[in-house]
């Protein structure tokens, strides 16, 4: 049974967690990361917390619901706690996923006759529901702008994030056009938040600092600094494609280009 389960959670994975509104990696490209990234603390055990990110803990431990620690995590924030506002920013991402959650469930349920995996996930929804309770739309309305504060102050998970999340309402060739000055600016940010979360160790944050530049997505293309952002990654070796792109990208490049990726690769 355990095995069942295993494998239903597997099937509806990729749905939950772009519902949650995490970034999707090739998994070759990321081996061995979570989706929030291998440098938090909260996805490494070993890793001793900040005394911030301790009193964020305390305060969610055993909590009934997430209304009642809302004032005290608005109060952390507020004061300045990284941990804080993107806690508040993850509890109202896991209430604006429910509707879409049930949907998912019902298409599973439709297609699967393991009960046993059924029942599993429908738990997983009455939990979030009995945390949910008293959220309504417009506090999680203020999901973006808690991941705006989140990532200003430093949170690494939430400055990887940042851009996906802020420009997701831009969903149309229409409200791009219509916003591209807006969309502009939040490429700016997003780029200044990669770069900060690398200095603070990210390899996820080199690795899409490598892509942004090599594809020209939040930025002009520059080629020397992707082969530079690249061989950071490569030379902390948990990206096994890293090489690949290496050896693709360096036919690009001529020795000038060379020389000034290998400089920008020494700052990391």
């Amino acid at each position: 049974m355990r095995h069942k389960l295993l494998t239903a959670f597997v099937a509806v994975g990729v749905a939950i967690l772009a519902i949650y509104g995490l970034n999707s990696r090739d998994e070759d490209d990321l081996a061995g990361e979570s989706p929030a990234g291998p440098e938090t603390a909260s996805s490494n055990a070993h890793v001793e917390r900040s005394e911030p990110e301790r009193r964020v803990e305390r305060i969610i431990s055993g909590r009934e619901s997430i209304m009642r620690t809302r004032a005290a995590l608005v109060g952390e924030a507020r004061s300045g706690n990284a941990f804080a506002s993107y806690q508040i920013y993850q509890d109202l991402s896991r209430c604006r996923s429910l509707a879409t959650k049930r949907d998912v469930l019902e298409e599973y349920a439709s297609r699967n006759a393991d009960s046993a995996a059924v029942e599993a996930i429908v738990g997983q929804i009455a939990e979030d529901e009995r945390l949910c309770k008293g959220i309504g739309s417009e506090s999680i309305g203020e999901r973006k702008d808690w991941i705006i504060r989140a990532a200003r102050q430093g949170n690494v998970e939430a400055q990887l994030l940042f851009f996906g999340v802020v420009t997701e309402e831009f969903d149309t060739p229409e409200k791009i056009v219509a916003n591209v000055d807006e969309i502009s600016r939040y490429k700016t940010e997003a780029l200044r938040h990669l770069r900060s979360a690398a200095r603070s160790g990210s390899e996820t944050a080199l690795f899409n600092l490598a892509m942004a530049y090599h594809d020209g997505t939040l930025a002009e293309k520059d080629l020397s600094l992707a082969y530079g952002y690249m061989l950071v990654v490569e030379k902390k070796g948990r990206v096994k494609s890293a090489s690949h792109y290496l050896e693709l990208w360096g036919r690009e490049l001529g020795p000038e280009d060379l020389a000034r990726a290998r400089s920008i690769s020494l700052q990391y």
